[in-house]
């Protein structure tokens, strides 16, 4: 009797205590954590020479310290005017690779980080804000800021060769200060006007989210010609030149240098830029052409004449017939009426077999 009263009891003290124990197990798991938010543009002090995390991220937690001491390496020299990227998997790296962190209890929020260098108006080093114990930052004061670091990263493209022009309703919004608030930036459509999503957390609060339509345009190198050059023709250096222009980001423009000795598909007038639609790679090979294909046999080239049965450009494979018609192979169009032949080419014994 006396021990099932103690059992009873045993079990009473165990109830008590359990919700109480549940409490600081939770208590101290949720201490351990530390939380990293990367900072979605960030401007260094002119007078900061090593980059550390700390400069680039608000970090709560007990392993602050060490986190915030983490260097970070950039592509590029970060210099005023000039926007560098840093990668959000590289930042992952670069903490996983630091000794005495436990990665395991690090959460890494945010994504990619563009960084430059601060302009200070007096021409003097200006005093460093702190945030954190994280020195020599400045996040940015507006949103517009944020906005035109994202088109040139997105874009890979410098301020100097891109231009901006924002809706005037939205000037409140791009007016907004960033101070100590995360910003994300989401592209959902692109025409003429880049259209965002853009939404604003001010620690676990969403203060604004809202949807922009931005007007861009960006300086390429382009090839116009000089000379009509007809369908069918060969776009050629004689007939044309290259030319620096503006443009919608969405045009899809011929390149300049790999165009030339491209098949025009119409006629092109004087001065017209040349386009990716209105170029294809000619044909090298036409169906029933006598053709040299070469065959490499037991380090040996063997050169023979074939007859092409179907028509290709550069890089196609074609299906070749000997002059006695007696077999055919598969081979890859080289050049102008060269072939390479290859070898177990998909499809190739099927059609030989139904000859």
């Amino acid at each position: 009797m006396k021990f099932y009263r103690l059992l009873i009891l045993v079990a009473l003290l165990l109830a008590v205590a359990s919700p109480t124990m549940a409490e600081e197990v939770a208590v101290g798991s949720s201490s351990t954590i530390t939380k990293v938010t990367l900072r979605t543009t960030v401007r260094l002090a002119s007078d900061v020479d090593g980059l550390t995390l700390g400069h680039i991220a608000m970090i709560e937690g007990p392993q602050h310290d060490a986190i915030a001491e983490i260097a970070i390496e950039t592509k590029g020299e970060i210099e005023q005017g000039r926007w560098s990227s840093i990668e959000l998997a590289d930042i992952r790296a670069k903490i996983a690779e630091a000794r005495g962190i436990n990665e395991g209890s690090v959460v890494l929020a945010g994504s990619d980080v563009s960084i430059t260098r601060r302009r200070d108006a007096s021409g003097a080093s200006a005093a460093p804000k702190l945030i954190k114990n994280t020195s020599a930052i400045d996040s940015g004061p507006v949103l517009r800021e944020h906005l035109e670091a994202w088109i040139y990263g997105r874009l890979g493209t410098k301020p100097e060769t891109t231009r901006i022009k924002f809706n005037e309703r939205d000037t409140e919004l791009l007016a907004k200060a960033t101070t100590d608030r995360v910003i994300e930036i989401r592209e959902i459509g692109r025409a003429k006007e880049i259209r965002l999503r853009v939404t604003m957390y001010e620690q676990d609060r969403i203060i604004e989210d809202s949807t922009m339509q931005i007007d861009v345009q960006v300086q390429r190198r382009v090839r116009v010609t000089t000379a009509q050059q007809d369908r069918r023709s060969l776009l050629s250096q004689e007939h044309s030149t290259i030319e620096t222009r503006w443009m919608y980001p969405t045009l899809a423009i011929a390149d300049p240098d790999d165009s030339i000795g491209l098949e025009c598909k119409t006629t092109i007038k004087p001065g017209t830029m040349v386009m990716s639609s209105m170029l294809t790679q000619p044909i090298l090979v036409k169906r029933g052409q006598l053709v040299s294909a070469r065959s490499v046999v037991g380090g040996f080239v063997v050169t023979k004449i074939v007859r092409a049965m179907g028509s290709g450009e550069l890089g196609d494979v074609i299906e070749l017939e000997s002059k006695d018609r007696k077999s055919r192979f598969a081979a890859r169009i080289a050049g102008k009426g060269r072939v390479v032949i290859v070898k177990d080419a998909p499809g190739t014994k099927k059609e030989n077999e139904g000859t």
